[in-house]
């Protein structure tokens, strides 16, 4: 069965978390703020906004 699941990706950079990054999500879109405004806490804008649009 294992030869039909794709294999484990390795190398690049691990994945946020995605609770954090859905809170950065929700308080962008609550007070309509930049992007850039998103809290340090949620973690990387760019990388909410690029979870955003996918």
């Amino acid at each position: 069965m294992s030869r039909y699941l794709p294999s484990a990706v390795t190398g690049g950079r691990p994945r946020a978390d995605d609770r954090r990054v859905l809170n950065g999500i929700v308080w962008k879109i609550r007070p309509g703020a930049a992007w850039r405004d998103v809290p340090a806490r949620s973690g990387s804008w760019q990388s909410i906004y690029t979870r955003f649009r996918r």
